[in-house]
């Protein structure tokens, strides 16, 4: 019995070894599978705009353009704000691609937010040249004109202009790096939306160009063409606000009547749908209404986030705040929001927000 005993473990101990090698050799030849694919696509190259999957409409486009400008480097960054408002888009819409597009970058400076957002399998980062991108669409001669560039805010108008080019190419959702999304689009119920914002100068019921949500492809094409041809043949690139959204709004009030006092339930306006203010842009930026999202104030933090309640994202207007100190341990609405809707982003900073 004892030599039958010790052939069986024996033969147990072979086998045991054997799973041990095979497990190890299998853990070492996918090491160098992932190596050899890492020095193909490094995680710091950005995918060309060529890859973007457009089977589906479910895509949630943010664009950074400060590469646009003539001495700016080959490497795209993101401030941690616009990390966060990337990570919100991501955790609220699961079932969506987030593709972050750099304007005339290459690659992708791996800071801390940056890792953060590389957790989430449903974002992606993308490198696009305008001209090679306006190639055989309604836009390549104005693009091949160079009309675009007479202007004095470049990164401006080429994102406005490149947010309407996307869309017409490919439907889909537009945000502005600095909106945080506080619900998932599927939420909403509406095909096809744009938000109208408080009054500006002296035109009642503007509609902001920060979110564009178009996901039947013939509404979306339709739309963004008026929208395109309007950009080209009226272009002031010197005027803040004309080539965005003074330019939506004009055209929007071209497609149907517009309500003469402010907005406040949604309309139809040829098949789109106008959301009103207190959906979108609650925290607006007249008399500085923003800062009420960095104050530490309890009475101004618990209103602000009481305002905030039925917002489907929240608007801090980056070009306004960018400088508003905000430290990560503090108790402004932003962070209360940030915990919720950007943790890992909020996780991985460490004094500064």
């Amino acid at each position: 019995m004892s030599n039958i005993l010790r052939k069986s473990l024996g033969k147990i101990t072979f086998l045991i070894v054997c799973i041990i090698v095979t497990i190890i050799s299998l853990k070492f030849f996918r090491h160098q599978i992932d190596r050899q694919q890492a020095d193909i696509n490094p995680p710091n190259m950005l995918r060309s705009i060529d890859e973007l999957e457009t089977s589906t409409f479910k895509n949630i486009f943010f664009i950074e353009s400060s590469g646009i400008k003539s001495n700016a480097s080959d490497t795209g960054e993101l401030t941690t704000r616009q990390a966060c408002s990337i990570e919100s888009a991501a955790l609220m819409n699961s079932d969506c691609n987030i593709c972050v597009i750099f304007v005339s970058r290459m690659e992708l400076k791996l800071s801390e937010p940056i890792l953060a957002l590389v957790k989430y399998k449903n974002i992606k980062f993308y490198r696009l040249d305008l001209s090679d991108f306006s190639k055989h669409t309604i836009a390549e001669n104005w693009v091949t004109s160079g009309k675009l560039f007479n202007t004095s805010f470049l990164m401006n108008n080429v994102s406005n202009f490149l947010r309407l080019l996307l869309l017409w190419k490919y439907s889909g959702t537009y945000f502005d790096l600095d909106v945080i999304s506080q619900v998932s689009l599927e939420s909403i119920r509406v095909k096809n939306f744009v938000c109208a914002e408080t009054k500006h100068s002296d035109i009642p019921n503007v509609i902001n160009n920060a979110i564009f949500h178009l996901e039947s492809s013939d509404v979306a094409h339709k739309f963004t063409e008026n929208l395109l041809t309007e950009f080209m043949n009226n272009y002031k690139g010197n005027i803040w606000g004309k080539n965005g959204p003074f330019l939506v709004t004009k055209v929007a009030r071209s497609m149907c009547e517009f309500p003469e006092k402010t907005i406040e339930k949604s309309f139809n306006c040829s098949d789109i749908t106008v959301l009103p203010q207190q959906n979108c842009y609650e925290i607006g930026y007249e008399n500085k209404d923003y800062a009420v999202l960095f104050s530490i104030d309890i009475k101004i933090i618990r209103k602000t986030l009481e305002r905030l309640k039925p917002s489907y994202f929240v608007h801090y207007f980056h070009h306004l705040t960018k400088e508003i100190p905000l430290k990560v341990d503090s108790n402004a609405a932003f962070i209360a929001i940030a915990k919720e809707f950007c943790p890992n982003v909020l996780n991985a900073s460490t004094i500064n927000f």
